[in-house]
């Protein structure tokens, strides 16, 4: 997605809100340029130019994601971006946010 478009993220951001991006990002090829942190969200949690994750065992550690660092052994992707959630919703619960 080129950056010239606006999202609406950046026109939220513009108005007070903490944005975040949190699982897949299928607006990009392998160019970091094209990433949430660059379409207006504050917090890109995973969001690269991978479909799906990778390995042995996809969904868990090692996720090989350029955009989220592995947890402990035996971590589950989908527990991970649950918590990654949380967490921010926690930390931003006075604020609004997408």
């Amino acid at each position: 997605m080129p950056l010239e478009r606006v999202t609406i993220a950046e026109v939220l951001r513009e108005n007070g809100y903490t944005t975040a991006h949190i699982g897949k990002w299928h607006c990009c090829m392998n160019d970091s340029t094209y990433y949430p942190q660059n379409q207006g969200f504050d917090y890109n949690i995973g969001g690269c130019w991978m479909g799906s994750p990778s390995g042995p065992k996809p969904y868990f550690v090692p996720y090989n994601n350029p955009m989220l660092p592995d947890g402990p052994e035996g971590e589950y992707l989908t527990d991970r971006l649950t918590d990654e959630c949380i967490q921010i919703i926690r930390n931003h619960k006075d604020k609004p946010f997408l």
